[in-house]
């Protein structure tokens, strides 16, 4: 226990947990204030699950909404996923016009 704590006061340690303030404790104070998370309108585990779920899917696309409106490259696994998928993309359009312009 005593190395654990050691490792928590370190510099490093302290300038990611001072990030945590603006990252992670931010999106739950958004969903308390702005999205009615601070007590449950619903009974039940189930219910209360699923709405837990569709507010932050809400907060998320709002989120994605913001991103993409400022232009911005959401997620870096999006954006390697999308060159894939272009690169993929392209080899198949590169692959049907060079059949197409061997039959002309």
């Amino acid at each position: 226990m005593d190395e654990v704590e050691h490792l928590r006061l370190t510099d490093l340690n302290k300038s990611i947990y001072k990030k945590r303030k603006q990252t992670i404790e931010r999106i739950f104070a958004d969903a308390k204030e702005k999205h009615g998370m601070r007590w449950t309108k619903y009974r039940g585990l189930e219910k209360v699950a699923t709405h837990t779920m569709l507010v932050f899917a809400a907060m998320n696309l709002k989120k994605l909404a913001t991103w993409l409106w400022k232009g911005k490259e959401p997620l870096f696994f999006c954006s390697k996923f999308r060159k894939k998928s272009d690169k993929k993309t392209s080899q198949t359009q590169i692959t049907s016009s060079r059949r197409l312009l061997s039959t002309v």
